[in-house]
């Protein structure tokens, strides 16, 4: 399985497999508009990423304790910090 894909290929594998940006893209190029070079990194890649890296319990614990309104609170930031030390 590839997990890096270009545009034609970003399109053929659809929305579920390369996300609405990726897809979006990928479409564009196929009806003719300038697309920047560039690639996809597939779904998959992105989840077995999370799940070598054991990423996925903290990303839970941060969506646990993350809203609009307490973005800028201590517990928070701090849980943040620690998932992007991680990445």
């Amino acid at each position: 399985m590839k997990y890096l894909l270009n545009w034609k290929e970003a399109f053929e594998s659809g929305v579920s497999m390369v996300g609405g940006k990726g897809w979006n893209l990928g479409r564009l190029g196929q009806y003719g508009f300038n697309v920047p070079q560039g690639k996809v990194l597939t779904a998959k890649a992105y989840d077995e990423y999370i799940k070598y890296n054991e990423l996925q319990k903290i990303i839970d614990e941060v969506v646990s304790v993350t809203t609009l309104e307490n973005l800028d609170e201590i517990h928070v930031k701090d849980k943040l910090n620690q998932l992007k030390k991680k990445l």
